[in-house]
């Protein structure tokens, strides 16, 4: 999370500095490539909820 956290910074620093034009230029590139991205992770889908329960089973093993 802190790293996520700080590319949203310097993402929103740079954009502040350069522009609007640059601004809509990364905005617009940034959200192309997560739909594409959900768009080719839609298959997984159906298999993500297991996913989740098994890491949540996972995580009580360790700590009971």
């Amino acid at each position: 999370m802190t790293f996520a956290a700080a590319a949203g910074v310097v993402v929103g620093v740079g954009c502040h500095l350069c522009g609007p034009v640059v601004a809509a230029a990364v905005s617009g590139i940034s959200s192309g490539a997560l739909a594409l991205l959900g768009w080719v992770l839609r298959p997984l889908y159906p298999v993500l909820p297991l996913l989740a329960s098994a890491r949540a089973a996972d995580g009580q093993d360790e700590t009971g």
